[in-house]
């Protein structure tokens, strides 16, 4: 199984992509969402099981934001 390239959250299309390696201010990082550009990045290599939990975190960033 594979992620989507795509996800909707509350009808905003953000698009999903892979990164390696993926750090955030300076730091490693399993993901990030970009807002502006509505991008999140995981870091490639995962199991699903980790990319699909990554992304439903930046999914709740997106939420709350």
């Amino acid at each position: 199984m594979t992620l989507p390239d795509k996800v909707l959250v509350l009808g905003i299309p953000y698009t999903i992509e892979k990164q390696n390696p993926l750090s955030v201010d300076g730091h490693a990082a399993d993901g990030c969402i970009t807002y502006n550009v509505q991008r999140i990045q995981i870091v490639d290599g995962m199991p699903i099981e980790a990319e699909r939990a990554t992304v439903m975190h930046e999914v709740m960033h997106a939420l709350f934001k």
